[in-house]
């Protein structure tokens, strides 16, 4: 008998075949490029079989284990639409004529250095990580009790879709609450929190407050 050992990624017993996977160790080479035009399209296509790729998972981990922990997914097609970052990709592209792997590591290399810099110390965390595994652990009951959960899920969905958004501007632009933008300023200022609160500075027991207050105001039908 042979034992191997490593990093947990399942806590549990599984009978089977074991397969050892290791991790590539990609080099990013910088390549000469002729034709600028022609890599940028060659990028473009890829982030955009990218994003096909990514819904498709959303979609079917939505089937499959629900809204909330498909959201994954969902956060990294927003990424590929961040125009900051695909601007940098294209530039560099241009500038130096160089190939498109090497201009997306290039960028990567800057946005963290970018965070690393700020005085946000979430932001500076942020900018050390260059891969992660998350484990997640299931809560045996709901970490917070709300009149309507899925209504939750809409509501912290709305407040990252849209980037650079104060809270009350993402819920108000959304178009999924039968809401004027008076009341969701109101439900947002009930917590404490000021009119240009952007949805990170909540927590989950806030988004939990706001939900519900929002889902009574829509009840009593005080829409426009």
């Amino acid at each position: 008998m042979q034992n191997i050992t490593g990093k947990i990624a399942f806590g549990g017993i599984a009978i089977g075949k074991i397969k050892e996977i290791s991790k590539e160790n990609n080099v990013v080479r910088r390549v000469k490029i002729e034709d600028a035009k022609a890599e940028i399209a060659r990028f473009e296509a890829a982030r955009d079989q990218a994003a096909e790729e990514l819904k498709g998972l959303y979609d079917k981990t939505v089937k499959e284990v629900g809204e909330a922990n498909a959201a994954i997914f969902e956060v990294h097609q927003m990424m590929l639409e961040d125009e900051d970052y695909l601007d940098s990709v294209r530039n560099i592209i241009e500038a130096q004529s160089v190939n498109a792997e090497f201009a997306v590591a290039t960028t990567g290399d800057n946005f963290a250095k970018m965070f690393a810099d700020m005085d946000d110390d979430y932001m500076k965390e942020r900018a050390k990580v260059g891969s992660a595994v998350i484990q997640l652990r299931k809560h045996e009951h709901p970490p917070v009790s709300v009149k309507n959960e899925k209504f939750l899920f809409h509501i912290i969905r709305a407040s990252f879709n849209q980037r650079r958004k104060t809270l009350a501007n993402g819920l108000n632009n959304s178009g999924q609450f039968s809401l004027p933008k008076d009341k969701i300023t109101e439900g947002i200022e009930r917590l404490g929190k000021g009119a240009g609160v952007r949805g990170e500075a909540l927590k989950l027991e806030e988004f939990a407050k706001l939900a519900d207050y929002l889902w009574e105001q829509i009840q009593e039908g005080s829409g426009p």
